[in-house]
């Protein structure tokens, strides 16, 4: 890509080079008023005649607000936190803080809460895209970071936001780049999408075999039987139905004071049900427990080849939030409204992962959380599920059967995850080069 004919030096480290004839300025001078904090109001209402309220955890990765979580305010309560269009929300403290999200296209009012921190791009100063774009490069990236090492804590108020140093150009040309992204950004979502499609069909075919393993197990001629479970109706003859309880070893989480949360990845990584997605354990909002304690805390050591499953708001229509702790998972410890299972003979923790990840699992669950407006699932729940349980040596042919099975599958899921990570890097990189100048889009669009 061709770059500017002359740059200088922008004084800021993590911005670097930037066009001869762009600025550095803060932040508080691109915007119309100061920066604002939100209502400090609980989530009561879920009425959409009123103002959506919109939380942190409204922010979708998309950057779109999510479809599930809606709530609302009053009128009168929200009059005075009111978003226009344009407006972007920085989030505050916790641990998504520094997360962005641009108030653009929303059909009625609505309105942000506490944990949040309003900021209005001025027009003649700061086209509110590019704003947008530039909290989603490296530079801002870079700069919060440096943040959490001076204050060593997650947590930036405006008196922090409004001095984040932007890089910008006269505000045509903040227009240009902003389409530029628009145009190119698009096309690469299109092709991680594509991927994130590929992925959900394999691991639908995925269940598919499970679910028919688990019932009749290797043979698809198997004389069946009533099983007498809801969610189950049928398996194999000479199966047994029993209840998850006796044939695991089950333990919740600790309940680690979140004020003495630590960020400092010396320290020991806490499992929260944050962290745990159906089949796979995300480490990108990660929190930390001081080393000094791990001994002491032996119980609620994690080990590998460990069962998880997060016990808050499980994601019904995509699976249970279950997984398997793998080597690089550990060392951690296990967080409160996170329970970790082991198996108990005949049953072995490989059928028992298997089991957790059928349909059947999800079904037992549905009925359970249905109108629930805060889900979570119990202890008691879990152990109360049942199914089929096999013969020991069909159970081990039915798990080397499955093993082989998805060898290929599992490659090419992880080959198409390390394709959306690439494009992810690369979506990343080139809004990072064009909001920082380090590359001239204006012919380009």
């Amino acid at each position: 890509m061709k770059k500017y004919s002359t740059y200088k030096d922008s004084g800021v480290e993590w911005i670097g080079d930037i066009p001869s004839h762009w600025n550095v300025i803060r932040l508080k001078y691109l915007l119309s008023g100061k920066l604002k904090y939100g209502a400090n109001e609980s989530a009561e209402f879920a009425d959409k005649s009123m103002p959506r309220y919109i939380r942190i955890t409204d922010f979708g990765d998309d950057g779109k607000l999510r479809d599930d979580t809606f709530r609302s305010l009053p009128m009168d309560v929200a009059a005075e936190y009111l978003l226009c269009e344009g407006d972007i929300l920085f989030a505050r403290s916790g641990a998504t803080v520094g997360k962005t999200f641009q108030f653009k296209d929303y059909n009625g009012d609505a309105c942000f809460a506490g944990y949040l921190i309003k900021a209005t791009p001025n027009p003649k100063h700061a086209f509110s895209d590019f704003l947008y774009y530039y909290t989603r490069s490296k530079a801002y990236e870079n700069w919060k970071n440096s943040v959490f090492i001076q204050a060593t804590i997650q947590n930036i108020g405006a008196d922090k936001y409004q001095n984040l140093m932007v890089s910008v150009s006269d505000i045509d040309e903040q227009r240009v780049i902003a389409d530029f992204l628009d145009d190119k950004t698009a096309k690469i979502d299109k092709l991680i999408d594509t991927k994130r499609k590929q992925i959900e069909l394999l691991k639908e075919q995925r269940t598919a075999v499970i679910n028919q393993a688990v019932t009749k197990g290797l043979d698809p001629n198997a004389e069946m039987k009533d099983s007498g479970i809801p969610w189950m109706p049928k398996i194999a003859k000479h199966w047994k139905p029993v209840k998850l309880g006796y044939y695991i070893d089950l333990l919740p989480g600790f309940a680690f004071p979140s004020s003495d949360f630590s960020h400092s990845d010396d320290d020991i990584k806490l499992l929260r049900g944050i962290n745990i997605a159906p089949g796979a354990i995300r480490w990108d909002e990660t929190v930390y427990w001081s080393a000094d304690e791990y001994e002491a805390l032996e119980q609620f050591q994690l080990k590998q080849g460990d069962i998880v499953i997060g016990m808050d708001r499980p994601w019904v229509s995509k699976g249970m939030r279950v997984a398997q702790v793998k080597e690089n998972d550990i060392p951690c410890l296990l967080l409160q409204r996170v329970a970790r299972l082991r198996a108990k003979p005949p049953l072995t923790q490989q059928f028992l992962s298997i089991i957790l990840s059928s349909k059947f699992f999800v079904d037992y669950f549905s009925p359970i959380l249905t109108g629930v407006s805060v889900p979570h699932i119990s202890p008691t729940q879990i152990m109360s599920f049942r199914f089929g349980l096999p013969p020991e040596n069909e159970l081990s042919d039915i798990i080397d059967y499955l093993s082989e099975k998805f060898i290929e599958t599992d490659a090419t899921i992880s080959k198409a995850e390390k394709q959306i990570e690439l494009l992810t890097e690369y979506r990343t990189a080139l809004i990072s080069e064009a909001v920082t100048g380090k590359i001239d889009v204006r012919k380009a669009v």
